[in-house]
This record gives C-alpha cells, sequence and structure tokens, in this order.
C-alpha cells in the first residue's frame, strides 16, 4: 500500500482513519471516540500495519488507552506487541544516541539532538509517544570532518564516501553513518538540503537550546521554534517520504504554546523559507484534516521563485541539489558545481556508477 500521498492526492479510508485518531489525540480531546465499535480484522490489521509504516505506533496506542478506539482483547495485544517493537528500537537508539554523544563530547564537538529523540522528551506527553528510526545530531560546519572521524573510529562505517573533497564541511545536509547495531546515525550541517538548507546559519541555531536527560547523559536540543522549524523542513523539503509521526510534531509544536512564535517568523523571514512552511502547513491540512496550523502563515510572504525551487524537491538527491546554486555567491558556484558534475571515484563506486553513468543520469536530472 502506497501511504507516501503529497498534498491533494487521495487517501484511503485507513490513512484517513489514523490521521483522525491522531489529530483528536494532539487535540487534547478526550471524550472523543473516533470509533465506537472494533473494526473488522482485515481494517484493523490494516490500521496497524499503517501505524508501523507511518512511525506512530505510540499514537495509535494512546488513542486506544484513550478510548478513542474501541478494540478487543485480541486488537488490543496487537497494539501493545507493535508498539513494543517500536519501542525496542527506539532503546537501542537512544543507546547509540547516549554513545556518540559522549564521544563527540569527549572530542569536543559541540551537538544539537535534532528529530525523534529530542521530541519524543521533549514535545510529547509521554516518550512513548514519539517512534522513530534514526538518530539525527547537528555539529557546527567546521566541526563535521572531526565529528565523522571521531564517531568512525569509534566504530560507526560510511556506506557513502563524501561527494568531493571538502563537500561535508562546505555544502552537504547531513553526512550518514551507520552504528555497530544496524541503525542510521545522520550528522547534520543543516537541517534541509539544497536552496534552502544553505540559507540556514546553524550557529543561530546553537544560541538558544533545550536539554533533556536520557540516563545520565544530558543532552541538547533545538529550542522549540527551531524544532518546528526543522519539523517543517523535514516534512516539506525532504528527500524521503513524510511519515505521520512528523507530520504530529508540526501540530504538537504549534499546539505547544512553547513557541516563541516572533522568533519563529524572524527565523523563517530571514532565512527565506516561508515557501517550506507553507508546503509544510499544505501537508498537516492534507494528511490531518482536522488541524489547522495556518497561523503559521501569518505574516509571512512567500517567494513565487521559491516555490519553484520546491517543487524541484523530492527527486532524490538530484532534485534539491540542483536549487543550491540559488543560495550561494557566484564565488561559490565552480567548487559547487564541480562537486555535482565529477564526484569523487570513491563516491561513485559506493554508488556502483561509473563516471559516463553519473553524466548521463545528471543530464537527464536537468532536461
Amino acid at each position: 500500500m502506497d501511504v507516501s500521498a503529497r498534498p491533494g492526492e487521495p487517501r484511503t479510508g485507513t490513512e484517513q482513519l489514523l490521521g483522525t485518531l491522531s489529530e483528536v489525540l494532539l487535540g487534547g480531546d478526550p471524550d472523543v471516540v473516533v470509533v465506537g465499535e472494533e473494526l473488522a480484522p482485515a481494517a484493523f490489521d490494516e490500521l496497524v500495519g499503517l501505524a508501523r509504516q507511518e512511525r506512530v505506533t505510540g499514537v495509535l496506542a494512546a488513542s486506544v488507552r484513550e478510548g478513542l478506539l474501541v478494540v478487543s482483547d485480541e486488537q488490543f495485544e496487537a497494539v501493545a506487541l507493535a508498539h513494543r517493537g517500536a519501542m525496542a528500537v527506539a532503546l537501542v537508539l537512544e543507546r547509540l544516541l547516549v554513545e556518540s554523544s559522549r564521544t563527540l563530547s569527549a572530542n569536543g564537538v559541540d551537538h544539537l539532538v535534532l528529530k525523534g529523540p529530542a521530541l519524543a522528551h521533549l514535545a510529547y506527553p509521554d516518550p512513548g509517544m514519539r517512534d522513530y528510526g534514526d538518530v539525527d545530531l547537528l555539529v557546527a560546519a567546521d566541526l563535521m570532518p572531526l565529528a565523522v572521524r571521531v564517531l568512525l573510529a569509534s566504530g560507526a562505517h560510511r556506506p557513502l564516501a563524501e561527494l568531493a573533497p571538502g563537500w561535508d564541511r562546505s555544502f552537504a545536509k547531513s553526512v550518514t553513518l551507520v552504528g555497530a547495531s544496524g541503525y542510521e546515525l545522520d550528522v547534520h550541517r543543516t537541517i534541509a538540503p539544497g536552496v534552502f538548507g544553505l540559507r540556514v546559519e546553524p550557529a543561530i541555531l546553537f544560541t538558544r537550546t533545550q536539554t533533556f536527560t536520557v540516563g545520565d547523559v544530558r543532552l541538547r536540543a533545538l529550542a522549540p521554534e527551531g524544532q518546528l522549524l526543522q519539523a517543517c523542513m523535514h516534512a516539506a523539503a525532504g528527500n524521503r517520504r513524510v511519515w505521520l509521526s512528523s507530520v504530529c510534531d508540526i501540530v504538537l509544536l504549534s499546539r505547544s504554546g512553547q513557541v516563541d512564535r516572533r522568533r519563529f517568523h524572524d527565523l523563517v523571514q530571514h532565512w527565506g523559507v516561508a515557501a517550506v512552511v507553507e508546503r509544510a502547513v499544505a501537508i498537516v491540512e492534507d494528511r490531518l484534516g482536522g488541524a489547522d496550523v495556518s497561523d503559521l502563515l501569518d505574516g509571512l510572504i512567500v517567494s513565487a521563485v521559491d516555490r519553484r525551487r520546491l517543487g524541484r524537491y523530492g527527486h532524490g538527491f538530484s532534485g534539491p541539489a540542483r536549487t543550491g546554486f540559488g543560495a550561494l555567491p557566484l564565488r561559490r558556484w565552480p567548487s559547487y558545481g564541480r562537486a555535482l558534475f565529477w564526484p569523487s571515484g570513491a563516491n561513485l563506486d559506493d554508488r556502483g556508477m561509473s563516471r559516463v553513468q553519473h553524466v548521463r543520469r545528471l543530464g537527464r536530472h536537468l532536461r
């Protein structure tokens, strides 16, 4: 079943049900019963399967616990099993997070926790409500090489070599590593690919943070307005499909009362990412029809050019990468373009691609 619908595409009844459960639960109205009788076995199995795919087993479990969804004893056990599986993954990832944070700190690499683990502990009423599948850390651009080097030395491996010398420090959104557990650890230089990520000044995100604790390790995360902006970026300008969990993040943060709206809008306008917020609002409306976060757009001016640039996203690496020229001064175009057109041999080898194949593929994207 394809659950990667973009705004305007039709959704299945199961998607609508899961979206309604999420919306009512995040809206904080425990007196509403979304489904007042047990679902048929086939429909229920589809719902649980979709919750796993969309990384919202925690939301589904909370919906059952709050009485939003009436289930049989057998169905209750099925939800509990799905949620236990997701939380088992979360525990492995928290260990990876703690170990990676200790390694970076021991080597003088300041860092912030992004996305799932930070949101689970800081934005959700219970950390068990937020499923996630990897660990994301933000580090300063000039510390990217050191961060990658010490994490590799600690046992992680890098599936894909650097695109070109200096790319990680200057242009990359992130570097994907894989820990000994087999799960991804993404070391971010910025919070989005392409033109919008290159416009962001990550150093500003380090000036206002919040903390949470996992085990005996104190970790830093983005401030609430930074988390909201990152959530919008992830949903609207990411290269992967939009998980329902990411949509829930936007709704929960926007309703939390913790976001400094003036600061949020200042960041959006300063970095010229209003088009990203506009699309994020549309995605929320499409996936959670009852959730209105349109106030995030109040006072924002959206550029038609940026709308067109954002339209190139969603096509793997090449789509957003081509837009990057729009955020760079002319003096940096040669090094950026050279990396895109003439990547390192090691990078091509890791992708199983010859240079001729790369050039032909890039040509197809350009056309």
